[in-house]
């Protein structure tokens, strides 16, 4: 006669992915002006666009320019959350789901942390934003 201890099962224990608010990697960066913070994710994304597909979190700032040029330097997806609406831009085909979603493809999300949290921050001593911190 044979006698079975415990269950049997036929796959290990499935190990699902972490995933932050808005993509699998997200970095907030914080700490300076809405302006600096969109020049230094501009610049890392023009340095890493060739590497890793890179996306971008950023709310609406009339004082400051579109962030048309961040597309530019090679972001896959752009996403502004206007007082009235969520803007959403992306190289290729649209999708208008929810941020997640939109921003699947992205190996790393750069996030303006004076807007939103990320899962990961990068604080940036600009005494001008002390007050943020």
């Amino acid at each position: 006669m044979i006698t079975m201890q415990g269950s049997h099962k036929k796959h290990g224990k499935d190990i699902k992915a972490k995933f932050g608010q808005y993509g699998r990697n997200e970095l907030a960066i914080m700490g300076a002006t809405c302006g600096v913070i969109q020049l230094f994710a501009s610049e890392i994304i023009g340095q890493l666009f060739n590497e890793i597909a890179m996306g971008y979190l950023d709310a609406d700032h009339a004082e400051i320019p579109d962030v048309e040029y961040v597309m530019q330097n090679g972001a896959i997806h752009s996403a502004i959350n206007k007082k009235k609406f969520f803007e959403h831009t992306t190289v290729g085909e649209r999708n208008q789901l929810h941020p997640k979603l939109s921003f699947a493809s992205a190996d790393l999300v750069l996030i303006n942390g004076n807007h939103f949290e990320g899962e990961y921050q990068l604080v940036i001593l600009d005494e001008r934003k002390t007050d943020l911190l």
